[in-house]
């Protein structure tokens, strides 16, 4: 498997997975976002890559609005085609935004209360819960996560 960033050429291969992975919630993205993903300097996309197959990809919006830090980090997205899945490929993702981050920046996510899987996966790449996001989804609530890279 192989990660790089992703491209307009791309958008195809994440809409596919955006209908795969998201087809049943409200997070469904639609093409100008996915495009605006790929083409605007304030998104950063990284592609898992598989046989000349896109099989996942996580998008981080440079936000800047961290009072804590200089710059923040935002991830809006992250997922993975499902028979590719527990298999450490979105921790892989994860480690490289983190390891594309400049020291003293700041990271953050909002995750549904019923999404254990990506609550551990966070968790165990050094994200902490912060806080608990009351009517955050439509139907649920969420927790809101960051981490900070300090070396």
């Amino acid at each position: 498997m192989k990660i790089r960033r992703g491209s307009l050429s791309d958008l195809a291969s994440l809409l596919n997975i955006e209908n795969i992975c998201f087809k049943d919630t409200e997070d469904n993205e639609d093409v100008e976002e996915l495009k605006l993903f790929l083409e605007s300097g304030k998104y950063t996309t990284f592609i898992a890559v598989e046989k000349d197959t896109v099989i996942g990809y996580v998008t981080v919006e440079d936000t800047k609005k961290s009072k804590k830090l200089k710059k923040a980090y935002h991830v809006t997205s992250v997922a993975i085609i499902p028979e590719y899945r527990k298999r450490g490929i979105a921790g892989d993702l994860l480690d490289t935004c983190y390891s594309n981050m400049p020291l003293g920046y700041f990271m953050s996510c909002e995750i549904r209360s019923s999404n254990f899987s990506s609550q551990k996966l966070f968790e165990k790449h050094g994200f902490k819960k912060i806080k608990n996001l009351d009517n955050f989804y439509p139907d649920e609530m969420g927790y809101y996560y960051e981490t900070e890279k300090k070396k």
